[in-house]
């Protein structure tokens, strides 16, 4: 590349918006040989010991970003890692959460709060009291009076791995800054994300990326055992993540 060259493609990168450029820094990868080592590394941090009442709540950024079936199978490793004590519940409604979990999930170590936490009769203290983890479905909208009443240590904003996916990530993040909890920005990569896929799971910066997996597309119940090893690795991570800054709160 002659110095013409290269000057017109450095012109053009700074030209880029910041989700653009996002997209461009997420395609990494980890060899294979990297990956029981992270997994490991990540399962220690799952377990790290925590006071009750931990609450994280998954934001989707847009319709369709799976922040729903990425909640249950975070809930389903942690709970692997931590030998129970994990709650799922909806703040709105629980059928999209039953569907995800299906079956024999308290033989997996995850209890499912059966009615809406903007419908239970107990405070969100009260119902997070008992539990050392509750992970929160807020679907793709919550306000700051729910926000006020969940009082998440822990936010987990979800978008497509797309340019649009970013942008409303990115805004949903600036608005919420860190009145509501610490705050992580998840990006799912799906067949129309048009870049080449993250292999080996990755996270670079604060962006955590959780490469594309079918088993996490919405078509079936979500079972761990049957998630690829990259989505593995990502998801663990992720979850290593969220009782890092748990335990910080």
């Amino acid at each position: 590349m002659n110095q013409k060259d290269r000057a017109l493609k450095i012109s053009k990168r700074k030209g880029e918006g910041g989700a653009r450029r996002a997209l461009r820094r997420v395609t990494g990868w980890i060899g294979n040989d990297e990956t029981p080592t992270r997994i490991a590394q990540a399962q220690r941090d799952e377990q790290l010991p925590i006071t009750t009442g931990r609450r994280i709540a998954f934001l989707g950024a847009h319709g369709g970003a799976g922040a729903t079936s990425l909640l249950v199978a975070s809930a389903g490793y942690l709970a692997q890692a931590r030998g129970g004590s994990v709650t799922v519940a909806g703040l709105r409604s629980t059928s999209d959460l039953a569907w995800f979990l299906g079956e024999n999930y308290h033989q997996r170590g995850l209890r499912l709060q059966q009615t809406p936490l903007l419908q239970a009769r107990e405070s969100i203290g009260e119902i997070s009291r008992s539990q050392q983890v509750l992970l929160v479905d807020c679907d793709s909208h919550v306000n700051d009076d729910e926000l006020s009443m969940l009082m998440p240590h822990v936010i987990v904003i979800v978008g497509r791995r797309t340019v649009q996916g970013i942008e409303k990530v990115e805004n949903i993040r600036e608005a919420l800054g860190d009145k509501h909890g610490a705050t992580i920005r998840l990006l799912r990569e799906t067949p129309e994300s048009g870049l080449g896929k993250p292999r080996g799971g990755i996270q670079l910066g604060d962006l955590v990326v959780i490469p594309q997996d079918q088993h996490l597309a919405g078509d079936s119940h979500v079972r761990i055992a049957n998630i690829s090893e990259p989505s593995r690795v990502a998801i663990e991570e992720l979850g290593a993540l969220m009782m890092q800054l748990a335990v910080s709160r």
